[in-house]
């Protein structure tokens, strides 16, 4: 039996789980900005000055959370002896930006997904639901990442 060309491999559904994994804690960074964000300053509607940095701040803890932790896990270190060893390594930061990139993007396909049943957000099936989406959407941009490198040539 043949495997489908059109679905993703396990090692994309392992890394799909591991970036589950890695989400945790960086959420919950990102909801400890939300929450200071939203008990000192207001953020309705209109993107003004305060909104944008904001944008920016969150997305900041996001990215930086994800190259700590790639950093804490795996302990990879610079080879400049000048780096200092608590700032992560050059490919921790280009592995939290990857990170980043693909979490952004499996949440907004979960959105995209989801939204026509968005009165139903507070049942249990719905948080399931989300979770199964979310999933199912990482394996495929890490499958489709795959793909791409290889018609590059590029190993991983």
């Amino acid at each position: 039996m043949a495997y489908p060309t059109w679905f993703p491999r396990p090692k994309h559904w392992l890394k799909s789980l591991d970036l589950f994994a890695y989400n945790i804690p960086s959420l919950f960074v990102l909801k400890i900005v939300s929450r200071y964000y939203v008990f000192y300053g207001t953020l309705i509607i209109d993107l003004s000055v305060w909104g944008i940095i904001y944008v920016f701040v969150a997305f900041l803890s996001y990215y930086l959370s994800f190259c700590y932790l790639h950093f804490w896990i795996w302990r990879e270190k610079d080879p400049n002896p000048k780096h200092l060893k608590w700032l992560p390594s050059n490919k921790s930061l280009i592995k939290g930006a990857e990170l980043t990139l693909i979490s952004i993007l499996s949440y907004g396909i979960t959105v995209l997904i989801l939204f026509p049943f968005i009165d139903s957000y507070r049942e249990d099936w719905f948080m399931w639901l989300n979770f199964v989406i979310w999933i199912i959407a990482t394996a495929y941009i890490y499958f489709i990442q795959a793909l791409i490198a290889n018609k590059k040539g590029v190993t991983k």
